[in-house]
């Protein structure tokens, strides 16, 4: 998944001096891309849970 702060990521990880930094950086991306999947498949369910008339009710 591409998103819009790839490249500032890619600047950031690349002017960091030291591997914390480096570190946490690459694990804050991948913790933001995993969260924009889960926003992504939960608006799929809601959509696909508006069109069902026999899960209004639940």
């Amino acid at each position: 998944m591409n998103t819009q702060y790839d490249d500032y990521h890619s600047d950031w990880v690349e002017k960091a001096t030291d591997y914390p930094t480096k570190a946490l950086l690459v694990a804050a991306m991948s913790l933001f891309k995993e969260q924009e999947k889960r926003i992504e498949n939960h608006k799929g369910k809601l959509d696909g849970a508006s069109w069902s008339p026999e899960n209004w009710n639940e």
